[in-house]
């Protein structure tokens, strides 16, 4: 998935990533400040079935949202951890290997806590304000 998009057509996108992804638990959102990294996650937890509003888990580092169905979306933002030794410490492994569905802001700041599965998305704003969206289709084992 390679595409530019305005922010009206967010909820198109989220399906599209989600619909790419059917199996897919852990999605690692790469993007700078103000790319639309939590934006994007609030509208794949809405379409997921999470009632309350999403937002960013910058100071509680997991927000969890329950799913009628069962289970729950955990959310995290590793935005304030000095390292990965901060993410182990805090369980956040563990949560990553649940088998619920994991959304994580700033991966880039606990690389190696993340499952050899997980599908990386990368959000970039353009020159025009428009963001162009690209992910990464995690290698296949078989």
């Amino acid at each position: 998935m390679d595409k530019v998009f305005g922010m009206s057509e967010l909820d198109e996108v989220a399906g599209e990533l989600l619909g790419a992804f059917p199996g897919a638990k852990v999605f690692a959102f790469h993007g700078s400040m103000g790319a639309g990294k939590t934006t994007l996650i609030a509208r794949i937890c809405r379409i997921l079935g999470v009632k309350a509003p999403a937002s960013s888990p910058t100071f509680s580092l997991v927000n969890e949202y329950p799913l009628a169905s069962g289970g729950c979306i955990h959310h995290m933002d590793l935005y304030r951890l000095e390292d990965e030794r901060e993410a182990f410490e805090a369980g956040l492994e563990e949560t990553l290997h649940s088998g619920d569905t994991c959304l994580v802001e700033w991966p880039e700041r606990a690389p190696g806590i993340l499952p050899p599965d997980t599908v990386n998305v990368w959000l970039e704003v353009q020159p025009d304000g428009h963001r162009r969206i690209r992910v990464q289709i995690p290698a296949r084992n078989g």
